[in-house]
């Protein structure tokens, strides 16, 4: 990490684990670091953050490897955090996911619908086919159905239910006495977290923004009306607690930003490097996507 500007990351080491677990990742970690640190002399001062998923075997990790290197801080992605906070509005609207499941299976390979589609509709594009691992692509796909569904609905009319099961069922959800509700409801109070994960997912963010960012949404759940801003304040709170380092690392944005206060062991010069310290895995992630994707 720099104070002058973000770099570049680089692989160091990937290797294949016959076992995972917090015992194997650890020294593997410690072989990787010896590859940029052959001799042991001051090692110690330069490991400063360590940034993995929440899995328990990684807080474990990081547990083993403070040991060593005591000035380490372990960061857990936060845009990983935002992703189960919105599985669990993804939980809560039922309506809106058997509306989103249903329609997507009248599309998906039927060329003579999807044409039909495009006829009837030609500004608005073709119902999303959300892959739930990809992150807050859900909630996107429940903003389009609240911005068009009065539109779908007229060309789910102009299909046979006797053609396929699956249109019976789309025009079942679409006309459910409730979807009214739950889309309006995620149009209005929902929409910034999939803009905010986008945000956060920036290569060079510096972390003053990114602290900001989580922040601002976070405090968003405390304001949203009936009961799903209690459950989401909850969820933030439990997913913050598996986040052992983020206190600190919040304690030195606001260094970073003037605030008069301290951070114990740390330089200024070291607290400096801290100014575009990166908060999320979404980039190694999408990388295990990928060669998943090619290997199958």
């Amino acid at each position: 990490m720099d104070s002058i500007d973000a770099g570049s990351p680089h692989l160091i080491m990937c290797t294949v684990l016959e076992k995972t677990n917090h015992a194997t990742i650890a020294r593997t970690v410690r072989n990787a670091l010896r590859l940029l640190w052959p001799t042991k002399e001051h090692e110690e001062n330069i490991f400063l953050a360590f940034l993995t998923d929440s899995a328990v075997y990684m807080l474990k990790v990081a547990g083993a490897l403070q040991v060593f290197y005591p000035k380490m801080i372990h960061i857990t992605c936060i845009v990983h955090g935002l992703h189960r906070a919105a599985e669990e509005i993804h939980l809560q609207h039922p309506k809106a996911n058997n509306l989103i499941s249903s329609i997507k299976k009248v599309f998906v390979k039927a060329p003579a619908r999807t044409a039909l589609f495009k006829e009837e509709l030609p500004e608005i594009p073709l119902p999303p086919e959300p892959v739930l691992t990809r992150w807050g692509i859900w909630i996107n796909a429940t903003l389009y159905y609240c911005s068009h569904i009065e539109d779908i609905k007229k060309v789910l009319h102009l299909l046979n239910p006797e053609d396929a099961a699956c249109i019976n069922s789309a025009v079942l959800a679409a006309d459910d006495v409730g979807i009214q509700s739950e889309l309006s409801y995620i149009g209005a109070y929902i929409k910034t977290i999939p803009e905010t994960m986008t945000k956060l997912e920036e290569r060079g963010l510096q972390l003053t923004t990114a602290v900001s960012l989580l922040n601002t949404v976070t405090a968003s759940f405390n304001k949203l009306p009936g009961s799903l801003g209690r459950i989401l304040t909850e969820k933030m709170k439990k997913i913050e607690e598996r986040n052992p380092g983020l206190e600190t690392v919040k304690k030195i944005s606001g260094i970073l930003q003037g605030e008069p206060q301290t951070v114990q062991n740390y330089t200024p010069k070291e607290i400096a490097a801290f100014k575009y310290c990166p908060l999320n895995s979404y980039e190694v992630e999408r990388t295990f996507s990928v060669y998943e994707e090619h290997t199958c």
